[in-house]
């Protein structure tokens, strides 16, 4: 051997060489995964064969034979596979989650269920948490009893597809006369189901919630039912002296939704503030909600109620409501919505969507009215530009007591 001259390197057992001088990479590196099944690579010179046999002995010196199954192509796969979930993603975790979405079970190994079932334990969980209103427990059992459950009650919650709830929200009909329903009422569907569904994902039923990604149909324009000015100052003149009259005034000049004001009580009231005080037990959505920055003419007509307001019934609400229509000699007219409910226009929310209407009108805020109405989407509140003028408006707002 010379003086300087590099010693040749053998490769351990388990790794070869190999010449074909016929190919484009004639030097070859052959090595076998530790498990019968034998892999090669190819090299344009030898010492790039070499480095590369010596990076293989190397790891399989530290890491045992498992590293001679390694596969280029799997590990390009595997770097996809990282850039799709993230880096702080456990990647045994997504496997786990996965073959479980599978198989039909929810998270951490949670009992299948099919929606019937799921919609079943929901309901109950409601109950056991919220005093929510009888109408809305009336929507729950509509929306998601008889339709969502007509339709996909008996498969597993977890094949249930966005594109399955697409497909069900814009076929929903009306029950009585099978003509399509209304793009107000499939979005107050959706509203229920997508509560519903985010409700399981929490408990682990499901992995992701199918609904998040189903958007509302627009709400185009639509009759609004306003109380005419005349009316509506007629109204209130005849029944000043009536008991009933501080709730109907939370309706008319807060916009509060009946189901609220027929239970919500005195000390909910903060006249120091000017601020309506809403909890969950009263509340549509069964959570808190607290409003400020209502018309002046709401407080003089709340400090003009009478105590006995604050003690009514939700019946005895009911009953007095209608009766001051009769008393003002305005007959309301009854309607059925698309639940086939029958609803009488002054005992449910007429007063609320004359709110809407002229406070728009004369305040031009839409923000503000939104935030009073407590809309969600800035589409339900410009359903009510346009229906009242600002003089009617201006009006409306200096009714007082």
């Amino acid at each position: 051997k010379g003086r300087g001259k590099k010693e040749a390197w053998t490769p351990p057992r388990g790794i070869r060489y190999s010449l074909r001088p016929d190919r484009p990479l004639p030097y070859f590196l052959h090595w076998s995964d530790g498990h019968g099944k034998r892999k090669a690579a190819a090299y344009a010179s030898e010492s790039a064969r070499e480095t590369a046999a010596r990076e293989l002995a190397d790891k399989r010196s530290s890491h045992g034979d498992e590293v001679l199954k390694f596969d280029p192509r799997e590990w390009r796969t595997w770097l996809q596979f990282r850039q799709t979930v993230g880096l702080a993603v456990d990647p045994l975790q997504v496997a786990r989650e996965w073959l479980a979405a599978r198989q039909g079970v929810g998270t951490a190994g949670a009992q299948a269920r099919t929606v019937s079932e799921a919609v079943a334990d929901y309901i109950t969980l409601r109950k056991a948490e919220v005093k929510l209103s009888k109408d809305t427990w009336r929507h729950y059992d509509k929306h998601l009893v008889k339709r969502l459950c007509a339709s996909f009650g008996k498969i597993h919650l977890t094949a249930l597809t966005t594109d399955d709830l697409r497909k069900w929200m814009a076929g929903l009909t009306h029950p009585r006369t099978g003509k399509p329903m209304s793009d107000l009422t499939k979005g107050h569907h959706l509203s229920d189901v997508r509560n519903f569904l985010e409700r399981a994902r929490l408990e682990g039923w499901i992995f992701r919630n199918p609904a998040e990604n189903v958007i509302a149909p627009e709400i185009e324009d639509e009759d609004v039912t306003v109380v005419p000015i005349d009316d509506a100052i007629k109204f209130f003149a005849a029944n000043k002296g009536e008991r009933v009259i501080g709730r109907i005034a939370l309706e008319a000049f807060a916009g509060v939704r009946y189901s609220t004001a027929s239970l919500i009580k005195k000390e909910n009231l903060n006249f120091d503030d000017k601020g309506i005080a809403m909890p969950g037990a009263v509340h549509k959505s069964g959570k808190r909600k607290f409003r400020q920055g209502h018309p002046a003419n709401l407080w003089a007509w709340l400090k003009h109620a009478r105590e006995q307001c604050w003690e009514m019934t939700p019946l005895q609400y009911r009953e007095e409501k209608r009766a001051a229509f009769v008393r003002a000699g305005l007959r309301p007219l009854i309607v059925k919505d698309d639940d086939d409910r029958k609803t009488l226009k002054g005992l449910r929310n007429v007063w609320r969507h004359s709110f809407a209407s002229y406070h728009l009108a004369a305040f031009k805020n839409p923000p503000l009215t939104a935030y009073l109405m407590q809309h969600t989407r800035s589409s339900t509140t410009e359903i009510y530009e346009g229906v009242a003028t600002e003089a009617d408006a201006k009006r409306f707002f200096s009714i007082l007591p």
